[in-house]
This record gives C-alpha cells, sequence and structure tokens, in this order.
C-alpha cells in the first residue's frame, strides 16, 4: 500500500544496486569528483542473447558528465573515427587498441551488470511472471492517475495513461522475455540516475541513450513512446530522495550520439564472452578491453545478481592486472587467451 492509498508491486532490484554501488564505492567517489556538472549522460547496451560459447547475460551502462553538449558531439565523432565497428564484429587490430585507450582516459564511468542466465526476480513475489508485470502496470497506471487527478499534471502524463493501459491490455506469456529484459534495464538506469541526483544534491538533466532493439520497438504501433520510459520514471520517483530532476530519454535513431553506443557494447561484449571463475575469455580481441578498461576500478564496477534463497545477492567482481608492463596484443590470436 503506497501513500496513495492504493496497492501496487515495485521492484526492488533498484535498492539492490544502490546498495551495491555505495557499498564499493568508486561510482559514489566518481560522482562527488563531477557532482558540481548539471548534464549527464548515460549510454547502455546490453548481451541478453546467450550463443553457444558465451558465459554471462551482461547490461553495461556508460556515465558522462559534462558542461556542453558540443563536448558530447566532439566524443562521438571521434570514436566514429577511431572505430566503427561493434565488438561483434571486430578484430583485434592496433585500432581496436587504440579505441580502447581512448575509452579509458575519457572522464565516464562504466556500470556493467552480470545476470544468472534463470535470475528470477519476480520469484519471492510469489507471483507467476504475468501476474507480476500485471501489477508492476497497473501500479505506474494508478500512481499517473493520482498525479493527473490533484492537477498537477502536464499533457504528457495523459499520454502515459493511454500507454500504459495499452501495454496492460497487452501483457500475455508470449512477450514475457521482454519484460522480464525491460524490467532489468529499467533497474539499472533508474538506480543510477538515482546516484546522480541524490549524490549531486542539486537538479540535473539526464540524458539516457540506448540501442534500438525490442525493449525500445515493443508496441510502437499502439504506444506513443516506449514503455520502458515510464518504468524509469515511476521508480525514480519512488526511490531519489532529490525529485528535482528533467530526465530525457534518446534512442539510437533520433540522436547524434549512437557512436558513443559503442563503448558499452565494447565492454557489455566482453564481459558476455568472459569465463568470472577462469578469467579467459575465447578471442584475442577482448583481452585489450579486459586489461586496460575492466581493471580500472576507479571507472568500472562489475557486479552479479544473483538469486539466494529466493533473495537478490549483489557479487563485486574485481580484476586485477597480472602483467606489469602492457603486453603486446598482436601475438593474442589463439582460441582460447587469458589476462
Amino acid at each position: 500500500m503506497d501513500k496513495s492509498g492504493f496497492t501496487t508491486w515495485n521492484s526492488e532490484i533498484p535498492s539492490y544496486l544502490v546498495d551495491g554501488y555505495h557499498e564499493t564505492g568508486t561510482f559514489v567517489e566518481f560522482i562527488n569528483n563531477f557532482k558540481n556538472y548539471h548534464n549527464w549522460m548515460i549510454f547502455s547496451d546490453y548481451c541478453f542473447g546467450l550463443p553457444e560459447g558465451k558465459n554471462n547475460l551482461v547490461i553495461t551502462a556508460t556515465i558522462i558528465p559534462f558542461d556542453d553538449y558540443k563536448w558530447i558531439k566532439t566524443y562521438s565523432d571521434i570514436v566514429g573515427n577511431l572505430h566503427s565497428k561493434d565488438i561483434k564484429e571486430s578484430k583485434l587490430s592496433p585500432k581496436l587498441v587504440n579505441f580502447v585507450n581512448f575509452i579509458n582516459k575519457l572522464p565516464a564511468f562504466h556500470v556493467s551488470i552480470v545476470l544468472d542466465e534463470n535470475f528470477n526476480f519476480y520469484k519471492s513475489s510469489n507471483l507467476t511472471q504475468q501476474e507480476y508485470f500485471i501489477q508492476r502496470f497497473e501500479g505506474i497506471h494508478k500512481q499517473l492517475l493520482h498525479v493527473a487527478n490533484y492537477g498537477i499534471a502536464d499533457c504528457s502524463i495523459h499520454q502515459s495513461l493511454k500507454n500504459t493501459k495499452a501495454v496492460i491490455n497487452n501483457l500475455n506469456g508470449k512477450n514475457m522475455k521482454t519484460f522480464r529484459q525491460t524490467e532489468i534495464v529499467s533497474s539499472v538506469i533508474s538506480s543510477i540516475i538515482k546516484m546522480i541526483a541524490d549524490n549531486t544534491g542539486h537538479k540535473n538533466k539526464i540524458c539516457w541513450c540506448s540501442d534500438r532493439d525490442d525493449i525500445l520497438t515493443f508496441l510502437s504501433n499502439k504506444i506513443s513512446s516506449p514503455f520502458i520510459f515510464e518504468m524509469i520514471k515511476n521508480d525514480v520517483n519512488r526511490i531519489t530522495s532529490n525529485k528535482n530532476q528533467e530526465l530525457i530519454f534518446f534512442n539510437k535513431k533520433d540522436c547524434d550520439y549512437d557512436n558513443l553506443i559503442r563503448i558499452p557494447d565494447f565492454i557489455a561484449g566482453t564481459l558476455c564472452d568472459l569465463d568470472l571463475e577462469k578469467i579467459t575469455v575465447t578471442k584475442g580481441k577482448f583481452l585489450p578491453v579486459l586489461y586496460e578498461l575492466l581493471t580500472n576500478k576507479e571507472k568500472n564496477l562489475v557486479l552479479k545478481l544473483v538469486m539466494d534463497q529466493e533473495k537478490v545477492k549483489v557479487i563485486h567482481y574485481r580484476m586485477e592486472k597480472v602483467a606489469q608492463t602492457t603486453p603486446d596484443w598482436k601475438i593474442y590470436n589463439s582460441k582460447r587467451c587469458t589476462k
């Protein structure tokens, strides 16, 4: 039961993630170093399909604070010139190594969440998947109605009401995979927004830019904007103390910054391939990312979410360099490679 007097079901994942951020400390330190900034971009990419030989389901978000949008456009242009391919289409080369080194020098922080393939976040609710998401969106719809009825809504609220109603009407067992993935992504993005908002303590303009996939295109013929936007806004309003934030949602189709999605793509792709126990990867192209980026704890955080007796457990993975000098990457083209 919430303050407006109706029953809702909310995701607990953002709270678990926020606890993980605070326990490790590095993300908080990064935000504190840039807390005077009022503009933040979040770029995200994910590996949810597990082809043969891949190990992990991953979502990576790259967070960049900035003063002026021209810097984001400049970064995007540089990325486009340095490396024009996603990691799936790339090969180990000096060009790839230079791109990884550029990423490492950016004023950016990378949050990566690894999931068990059968991670069931709704399990503790004693609901089926479909029941969970029906209650989830009914809660969002009722919260929007509450805002609209109190006369503090803008015109977008009424469109949001139509969108959430359409989502509820189209919830069925056939599309649960998309809803599960959307819940994870929205939880990661809303938890990051909370960290920025509450640790800066002032109003920010926070923009999220994601690749264009099923999460953004699902029900696009029936709703005016991706339903994940409503999920993020609902969670941010629920978990954030400093609510005076301006949230902007982009996708790869309608902004000039799509090159920058290649940054989380490289990290997520490497973590998807990585054996977290043996610290091995299947191709040499992943090694510079592992060696240069994932070992840089000042700019990277890797957390794994697992179910422990119907409760979510957060595991922090720390990557350490074992070589004191940068390897000669040209020799790493064997079938299986180590750090």
